[in-house]
């Protein structure tokens, strides 16, 4: 895997290793994202795209969706 430079995060980089296509990764809290910088977050969006995995979060509805 190939983070964005200055994003540390072993605990996520952990997860969306185990992640296969079309898995589902439950954060409890978006405001765990979204403290990243943008290009970190542009970088982890693209991972998440490319690999199909869709990011949920327990407090933020619309995430829910199928």
């Amino acid at each position: 895997m190939n983070p964005a430079r200055g994003l540390t995060a072993p605990a996520l980089f952990r997860l969306l290793e185990d992640c296969q296509s079309g898995d589902v990764l439950l954060v409890e809290d978006v405001d765990r994202l979204s403290r990243l910088k943008e290009d970190d977050w542009q970088w982890l969006k693209t991972l998440l795209r490319e690999r199909q995995i869709r990011a949920v979060a327990v407090n933020v509805l619309t995430t829910w969706q199928t």
